[in-house]
């Protein structure tokens, strides 16, 4: 949920969608030791209830968390996100956090809570992460390890609560866009930061592409992006 004083916006940020980028355009270095300026600290029983740690930083906050977090800036500042087709970001996510399992143990790394248990294939990973939800573990989760796994319709704020909608898939534009938004010039270059699956094949099956338009269904119907897969 990182936090632009100097330009008045609040990013409401969906993991896997560009957000780190964005973050780099409008001048967020993305390192940990800023991650407390951009993204702003929670402590104390609010700290325990979002990571179940006392204290956290606000990232990937849902706009109503943000509005509960910040209310002030909330109201006073406009607010952009980004958004992905469902199916790119569900492989997207699996091969981030295969990533983080596979650094766990190296020495001199430093990882974040590992937000969910990568099992050995794509698939495993979509079962498990529909009998999760079936069962309502997901809801039981702290938002750190929830905020990648529920829908991205659920960072929308309430109905007559402005959040200006960009597309991972026309990412040049929306940069674009949020600079102009910014009151920043047009960015010259796009840099490329934690990019999981530049190049890659698609991972989905006949079973994880239906499993994707169950779980997501308000994802393809809020943000208009087909539910039709080669698989499906």
């Amino acid at each position: 949920m990182p936090i632009h004083h100097d330009h008045k916006l609040i990013h409401v940020e969906v993991p896997k969608t560009g957000g780190s980028t964005i973050e780099q355009l409008l001048g967020n270095p993305c390192k940990r030791e800023d991650n407390a300026r951009f993204y702003g600290t929670v402590r104390g029983a609010a700290a325990v209830f979002l990571s179940g740690t006392p204290d956290c930083i606000m990232t990937h906050l849902t706009a109503t968390e943000i509005a509960r977090a910040a209310p002030y800036h909330y109201h006073a500042y406009r607010k952009f996100m980004v958004v992905r087709d469902p199916f790119t970001r569900l492989e997207s996510e699996y091969r981030y956090l295969l990533g983080l399992a596979g650094k766990m143990g190296e020495p001199g790394v430093v990882l974040d809570n590992l937000p969910y248990h990568v099992r050995s294939t794509f698939r495993d990973f979509v079962e498990t992460l529909v009998a999760d939800h079936g069962s309502g573990r997901v809801g039981r989760m702290t938002q750190a390890e929830r905020c990648h796994l529920v829908p991205q319709s659920d960072y929308l704020p309430p109905p007559g609560d402005g959040v200006t909608v960009f597309k991972f898939e026309d990412f040049p534009s929306a940069a674009r866009s949020v600079m102009g938004m910014a009151g920043l010039p047009a960015p010259v270059s796009i840099p490329v930061v934690n990019a999981t699956d530049k190049g890659s094949t698609s991972l989905h099956d006949a079973y994880t592409a239906a499993a994707t338009v169950d779980l997501y269904r308000a994802d393809f119907e809020a943000f208009g992006y087909g539910k039709k897969h080669p698989f499906c």
